[in-house]
């Protein structure tokens, strides 16, 4: 059983939930050929660059397989900074696709890309076992929006989508639609308004290839 040591306390983030899209395709190729290497050369540059953009052990949260939680205090990190860092992110999982995975496979999926969620809100933080963990509604919303990328009826790879109240906190002033979600298992869930903001344009590490 998980030892609790600290007394649970409430902080508040931004959370963005990031995913690789195609990702268990792409793995499961490369161990079919026996180069799952790269894959694994793939996620740790991606998170060395992660480090180099100044993300710490506290934003760098929480890696989930084939993408990342990523917090931030949202009184800190500002719209600006925040759209740069995933189109830098964006553009780096491009260059290490097309560097290490694209000329390998024997199939080349259709969707090539990141896809995120944002939300902002109050989390409970806790240590377990001596690692801080955090559970909230910010982390759910955030997971879900991700997940909701794949039903924008466009390309998920590059979209953000982003609820309203994280947008308007960190004061973002990009170019944007409002569009609906349903969130499932999220309480207010069915037909969520939220912002989506595409980072990247799609399909770039397949013409590249």
């Amino acid at each position: 059983m998980a030892k609790l040591i600290s007394t649970p306390k409430v902080v508040r983030k931004l959370v963005v939930v990031f995913d690789i899209s195609s990702s268990t395709a792409i793995l499961e190729d490369l161990i079919r050929t026996e180069n799952y290497i790269a894959w694994q050369r793939v996620l740790g540059e991606l998170k060395r660059f992660m480090w180099s953009e100044h993300l710490g052990k506290t934003q760098m949260y929480k890696f989930l397989g084939d993408g990342w939680i990523l917090l931030f205090d949202d009184e800190e990190i500002s719209g600006d900074r925040l759209i740069k860092l995933l189109r830098n992110l964006c553009a780096k999982y491009d260059e290490l696709f097309r560097k290490h995975v694209a000329s390998i496979l024997s199939n080349m999926p259709t969707n090539i890309g990141l896809t995120f969620g944002a939300d902002e809100g109050s989390l409970v933080e806790i240590t377990m076992n001596q690692q801080k963990e955090y559970v909230g509604r910010a982390i759910n919303v955030a997971a879900r929006l991700q997940s909701a990328t794949k039903g924008i009826g466009e390309p998920s790879p590059g979209v953000l989508l982003i609820s309203n109240n994280a947008f308007a906190r960190i004061k973002l002033r990009v170019k944007n639609e409002t569009v609906e979600c349903d969130l499932e298992n999220v309480a207010g869930g069915s037909k969520y308004r939220v912002r989506k903001i595409r980072i990247a344009e799609p399909n770039e590490a397949i013409e590249a290839a």
